[in-house]
Order: C-alpha cells, then structure tokens, then sequence
C-alpha cells in the first residue's frame, strides 16, 4: 500500500523492484542451509535438537524484522542518493 499511497514507485525503476526480492530469498536458503548443519550434527540429542530448533526460529524472526525495518526507508531518504542525471 506504501507503494501507490506514498506514491514510492516515483523513487525506484521497473528493474529494482523486480530483483528487490531475491536479496532477501537468497539470505534465506543460506541461512536454511546454515541453521539445519547443527541440527544434523545433535541429531543423537532430541532436546538440544528442539532447543535448537526453537533458536533458529526467533533467530530466523528477529532477522526479518530487522531487514523489514531497514527495507522501510523513507521516499526522501533513497531522493537523496540517487543520481542526478
């Protein structure tokens, strides 16, 4: 809704939007990948495996939320690094 309510499509181009996702998408298969290495090494343990678990979880939440947060920059703020042509 920002995007056609604050009209924010004025300070991007068709290409940025299109690729703007797959920053995101990227992080988060590595970080699938990362998170899952620990779990099949304590495999042996059921209750470090659901603790572990768990602190993936909120890691994985507090991770996007921060990324949400920085992705939430204001129109004026993108106005004043790009270029002037």
């Amino acid at each position: 809704t920002d995007f056609i309510n604050k009209r924010k499509f004025r300070f991007t181009t068709p290409p940025q939007e299109m690729f703007a996702p797959y920053k995101k998408i990227g992080l988060m298969h590595f970080g699938l990948f990362l998170g899952a290495l620990p779990i099949f090494i304590a495999a042996h343990s059921k209750i470090f495996e659901i603790c572990l678990m768990i602190f993936l979880i909120f890691l994985k939440l507090a991770i996007e939320l921060y990324t949400h947060h920085k992705n939430q920059t204001s129109p004026e703020d993108k106005l004043e690094t790009m270029p002037i042509s």
